[in-house]
């Protein structure tokens, strides 16, 4: 079954084939460019914090949490093709989540082309009671070790066909005493969304990234739970009709030998 959260990160598909954010894109305030330093502040606030005034604190194994394992994957249209060597998963002992997929569109007379896979991974439902009122950040603290890759040739690029890879993190509080929901912004790891004819490759090994909630209000005896996940997605998109020569590729690997995003901490400073 997948929750109502997770149902809320999902897509919905255009007349042309291609995908759009239903949501959780209009929330994005950091790219690929500001991750670094949004980790930073974001670290930098919770070891402050750690010292004085830590509400809630969790590590793997994450007891009493749910994981968070939605998949999505697409394959239509004729010059179409998905290859998952790898469900998203999340592992809630470990606190270990992975998944590994491409995609290759080329030309269909008939349809749209159009390949793609989304991952969500993580853990819900992490609960906690705050004792005091007051203001507090989360963070969420991941070990990623990842590639992505993408290419388009020119006569996709002329057709307005579509390459895409994204790893994205997330973090969003519930106070189920009042059922206010806070949503943090979206931290892209990589986001790339070819516009010409090019390729992309990219990658790291044990890179640490966070995200989370710079400054939230707590109130006492209130209840609280956290949502917190690892996000991935690949497109491949060529119109029909294209030319022979027309084609789109896209992968994400979390999930081939020691690949893999380790969520290592989430606390609530």
């Amino acid at each position: 079954m997948i929750g109502n959260e997770q149902k809320s990160e999902t897509r919905t598909r255009t007349a042309t084939g291609r995908r759009v954010r239903r949501r959780w894109r209009a929330l994005a305030g950091a790219g690929t460019a500001g991750v670094m330093a949004t980790v930073m502040l974001l670290l930098l606030g919770s070891a402050l914090g750690a010292a004085t005034n830590t509400a809630a604190s969790f590590h793997a194994p994450y007891s009493g949490g749910k994981a968070v394992q939605y998949r999505d994957p697409v394959s239509q249209g004729c010059g179409a093709s998905l290859s998952v060597k790898k469900v998203a998963m999340f592992n809630v002992t470990s606190g270990v989540g992975s998944g590994w997929a491409s995609a290759r569109a080329g030309t269909c007379a008939t349809s749209d082309s159009q390949a793609g896979y989304d991952g969500i991974v993580g853990v819900q439902s992490l609960g906690f009671k705050s004792t005091v009122s007051g203001t507090h950040s989360v963070v969420a603290t991941w070990v990623v070790t990842w590639n992505a890759s993408a290419s388009m040739t020119a006569a996709a690029a002329n057709a307005g066909a579509q390459a895409t890879v994204e790893i994205w993190l997330q973090v969003k509080l519930t106070d189920t005493t009042t059922g206010a929901t806070t949503v943090g912004k979206v931290v892209f790891i990589v986001q790339k969304d070819l516009q010409s004819a090019s390729s992309f490759t990219g990658g790291a090994v044990k890179r640490t990234y966070a995200a989370g909630l710079p400054s939230v209000a707590l109130a006492s005896g209130h209840s609280y739970t956290l949502y917190v996940v690892l996000g991935y997605d690949l497109q491949a998109v060529v119109p029909a009709g294209s030319p022979a020569t027309a084609m789109t590729t896209a992968t994400v690997n979390l999930g081939s030998a020691n690949h893999g995003g380790t969520l290592s901490s989430v606390v609530v400073n």
